[in-house]
């Protein structure tokens, strides 16, 4: 949902900033993602999750799509690690990391409404997930993730607090 190449009779080869998305796209593939996923919720028995995950570090600058998500997981980590990460997935280089990729990180892509942070240690590899990473994640959505109503309610956990509500 990021434009590359041209958009509109426009050069985009930015798109470290909010307008290089596709917003109305993104959003109805989020709202297609949860459609499947309540139709799913049934099958969802015991310890299982049904979740939708969306991610990238734009996500978080739209409201409308920060406010819909139930549980926001946001990965922090070192400024050598984002940078590495980066690198990784697309190849910039070194003084577009610094001088244009950093700065529209800090400027957009800071959480905007409360997160449930997980520390990455730098090094940390990206796939498979560490064990200990994905157990941290799945705990936060188990203790504070809203049970559908169409979904079975475990009874072998009782729910937390905040999932009551």
């Amino acid at each position: 949902y990021v434009d590359n190449g041209q958009h509109k009779d426009v050069e985009v080869d930015m798109f470290e900033t909010p307008s290089s998305v596709r917003w109305k796209d993104f959003t109805r593939a989020i709202g297609a993602a949860a459609e499947d996923v309540l139709e799913d919720a049934e099958d969802c028995v015991g310890t299982q999750v049904c979740v939708v995950v969306v991610e990238g570090f734009l996500l978080y600058w739209m409201d409308a799509i920060n406010q819909a998500l139930h549980v926001r997981l946001f990965l922090r980590a070192s400024r050598d690690e984002i940078f590495r990460r980066r690198q990784h997935s697309k190849p910039l280089p070194e003084s577009f990391l610094e001088h244009v990729f950093w700065p529209a990180y800090l400027t957009y892509g800071q959480p905007q409404a409360p997160v449930h942070e997980i520390e990455v240690l730098d090094g940390e590899q990206e796939y498979p997930l560490p064990d200990a990473l994905l157990a941290e994640a799945l705990q936060i959505i188990r203790d504070h993730g809203e049970v559908l109503p169409s979904a079975p309610v475990p009874q072998a956990e009782p729910l937390a607090p905040e999932a009551e509500q």
